[in-house]
């Protein structure tokens, strides 16, 4: 009989039982991850109708993608770096675009069964991706050299599972529920072991679910906090299934970069967040799972909106001096009779403070009013207004200070110019990082529009 250590040792070369077992399934194939595990590709780049829904164009960033290019670009990389180093949380370089959360199937002392058994492992879990419609998951095993040196792996972690990141939570779940009860039906009793030294909780004794891609910094790491969060939203959502079916797992990244870039929330112990946080924390969940298409591009408004006691208000000491320096530029132009350019002025420097009224009053978010008053600057920019020297430097001082807003006072653009070609540089640079956006008109644009449902994609 050939055991699961040597069936693991067979695979190194690909051409032991493992790669029998799946080379009949179509679209998958085998590769190697440095020394110590082998990973199993599953349709990978397959679309599916949740990953549609807010991934519309394969071809391009999704919105989950966006949205996180924009928390880079707003320095919240280097805020969250900080806090991070500030919780002396160990982190090493590390990018993959799968779904921060993972999965680990767990045999405690796998050596004593027959290969065949890992061999059906891997044919189910290949089955299982299959059955279910909005779900996808590449999977590593370890080999059997890093099996024998690690005493880790010989009761826990045989598989990591990674999962696209717009994978419904529910189907997730109910994935692992499969699993437990296809292990035990081939005879295999509950772990007595059930998590590794990573690991701190699980959907049941085979698997276990930990949070280690710090996709804001790019790193890898054990936040301990985290995962103590994601076991309380189990615990609260593990009755009630159905809610989750249409929330992607990129909603959990969202909320735990919104811990890593929230002013509140300043201490990350592994003992877990302190229960003012901890309250925080939930609540965004609750938030995010209600509406995710509202809050999984607009990280800022999920911190806003969960009510923390330092509420992010912007800071608009800059905005608001560039606008008194635009008023006062109106009165020149009509004080030399240039009437059409001051009502020009007159009417961006209107839309502007409509633009500051809605935000603060809640009925504009504030990734609706970095769109619209960017969009503004940018129309601006593209018009009269820019040929007119003296008035290109204040509305790249008027971009600049745009984004001092929206990126909670982190940020600044030099604006001290008179130069036509640097007005062109700095909207450039603006628009590669994401901060125009379509401009729209009417009360209407105060509105975020709900994503339609699926029965309509």
């Amino acid at each position: 009989m050939v055991g699961a250590k040597e069936l693991f040792g067979m695979v190194n070369d690909f051409n032991g039982l493992m790669m029998k077992a799946i080379e009949s399934l179509p679209s998958r194939h085998l590769e190697r991850i440095g020394f110590h595990f082998i990973a199993v590709v599953l349709d990978e780049y397959a679309a599916f109708p949740l990953k549609k829904r807010y991934k519309p164009q394969m071809d391009q960033m999704g919105e989950v993608t966006l949205e996180l290019r924009r928390l880079q670009g707003n320095y919240a990389r280097l805020d969250a770096q900080k806090k991070i180093l500030k919780n002396r949380l160990e982190q090493m370089h590390y990018e993959n675009d799968e779904g921060s959360v993972k999965l680990h199937l767990s045999i405690n002392d796998i050596a004593q069964y027959d290969a065949d058994l890992v061999k059906d492992i891997v044919r189910y879990m290949a089955q299982q991706q299959d059955a279910f419609p909005n779900m996808r998951f590449k999977f590593k095993l370890v080999r059997s050299t890093t099996a024998q040196s690690d005493s880790r792996f010989q009761d826990n972690d045989q598989f990591t599972l990674y999962f696209d990141k717009y994978s419904s939570i529910k189907e997730v779940i109910d994935f692992g529920k499969n699993m437990e009860q296809f292990l035990k039906a081939k005879g295999l009793p509950e772990n007595e072991r059930p998590f590794g030294p990573k690991d701190i909780f699980g959907l049941n004794s085979f698997i276990s679910v930990r949070a280690d891609n710090n996709k804001l910094t790019r790193e890898y790491g054990v936040y301990t906090f985290f995962d103590l969060e994601l076991q309380k939203f189990y615990e609260s959502y593990k009755d009630r299934l159905d809610l989750l079916e249409q929330v992607p797992l990129a909603a959990l990244e969202t909320v735990f970069h919104s811990i890593l870039i929230d002013k509140e929330i300043i201490d990350l112990p592994d003992a877990g967040l302190s229960a003012k946080d901890s309250e925080i924390v939930q609540k965004r969940f609750n938030l995010i799972v209600q509406n995710p298409g509202h809050y999984l591009n607009n990280t800022i408004q999920l911190i806003n909106d969960s009510g923390v006691s330092g509420k992010f208000q912007g800071d608009f000491s800059v905005f608001d001096k560039a606008l008194l320096e635009l008023k006062v530029k109106e009165t020149n132009l009509r004080e030399r009779n240039h009437t059409a350019v001051a009502n020009e002025v007159s009417t961006l420097h209107a839309q502007l403070l409509i633009q500051k009224k809605h935000v603060l009053a809640g009925t504009l978010s504030w990734k609706g009013f970095q769109s619209n008053c960017t969009g503004l600057v940018d129309k601006a920019m593209n018009g009269e207004l820019a040929k007119v020297r003296d008035l290109s430097g204040l509305l790249i001082k008027i971009a600049a200070a745009i984004v001092h807003v929206v990126t909670l006072g982190t940020k600044s653009l030099n604006w001290e110019t008179d130069s036509v070609k640097k007005l062109a540089q700095v909207k450039g640079a603006l628009n590669q990082a994401g901060f125009f956006g379509k401009p729209t008109e009417g009360v209407e644009s105060t509105q975020d529009k709900p994503i339609p449902p699926a029965a309509s994609l």
